[in-house]
């Protein structure tokens, strides 16, 4: 999912006594948790970001063949990534709601 030598990080860098958990999120606002993880290259060492975006299942990891609506995730990266997938010292990451307003989206509140 994340590259032939990409390794899940489970404690910071340098440390086990700092955990880096998987953090759910909605990076899409389409109602459906998307996962922020840390991830290293076994080979390079360099500790980098990504966010596992939460799909309709096609080409998704997670999915089970046969089964309808179902959904699964794909790592973003590439096109449109390329800040993201330039960080190469991360030691963890955070969501933020930068309009902090806590606001609800279409999908997870009804308007009144």
């Amino acid at each position: 999912m994340f590259g032939e030598n990409a390794e899940l990080m489970v404690t910071a860098p340098g440390t086990r006594d700092i955990p880096l958990y998987i953090r759910p999120g909605d990076f899409d606002v389409d109602g459906f948790p998307d996962l922020l993880v840390t991830v290293r290259d076994s080979k390079s060492k360099d500790i980098g970001v990504k966010i596992l975006r939460n799909v309709g299942c096609g080409k998704a990891a997670g999915c089970v063949k046969g089964r309808k609506n179902q959904r699964g995730f794909v790592a973003g990266g590439g096109k449109g990534w390329q800040a993201l997938d330039a960080i190469k010292d991360a030691t963890g990451a955070a969501w933020i709601d930068l309009d902090d307003d806590v606001s609800c989206n279409a999908y997870a509140c009804e308007r009144n």
